[in-house]
């Protein structure tokens, strides 16, 4: 009997497994909500969840020119880590002037993220590189022109307006480097 509960255990935990791994990339809502940015500490929900996204995003683009030989993916990574760099020095400054202390590691699922992608070789790596840059940056976009629009903190409306245009050359550059494009 404890054989035949041990097996059902294993299966329930084994399905679960294969449900959130299914899932996996499922996190394509912006972290932060229009509800939280306007509670109070919403710039500061913001610009933390804004530097682990260009942490990732540079890590993603380093693993992306370390794994890919495709051009296009390439030259979009070239141009994400630059400039998620840049606006990650950016919004270091801000941070210290708004006395907001910022990690210097990406989120839990960011970290998720990484992980898949580097088990991944190939176009297979390629594919996924960029379906995940098309999704990040959907949802990143909707959350700085939300930012961008609701922040009182001029520091963080002018990062927010600022990024929104590398973040959206980001996507169509994303666009433009899918296969059969």
């Amino acid at each position: 009997m404890k054989t035949i509960t041990a097996l059902v255990c294993a299966g329930l935990a084994w399905s679960s497994l294969d449900a959130f791994a299914a899932n996996a990339d499922v996190d394509t809502e912006p972290v932060v909500t229009t509800d939280e940015l306007d509670a109070p500490g919403g710039d500061e929900r913001f610009v933390v969840d804004a530097c682990q996204g260009n942490v990732a995003e540079i890590q993603l683009a380093d693993l992306a020119l370390k794994k890919s030989s495709d051009a296009r993916v390439r030259d979009l990574a070239e141009h994400i880590k630059k400039d998620h760099t840049a606006a990650q020095e950016e919004l270091q400054v801000i941070a210290t002037g708004l006395n907001i202390e910022v990690p210097s590691e990406p989120s839990a699922a960011q970290k998720r993220t990484y992980e898949r992608l580097s088990g991944l070789e190939g176009s297979e790596f390629d594919e996924a590189y960029l379906h995940e840059m098309e999704k990040e940056h959907s949802a990143t976009i909707r959350t700085y022109e939300r930012v961008a629009g609701k922040t009182e903190t001029p520091a963080v409306r002018a990062y927010a307006e600022k990024t929104l245009e590398a973040l959206k050359a980001h996507h169509a550059k994303t666009e433009a480097a899918q296969p059969g494009e």
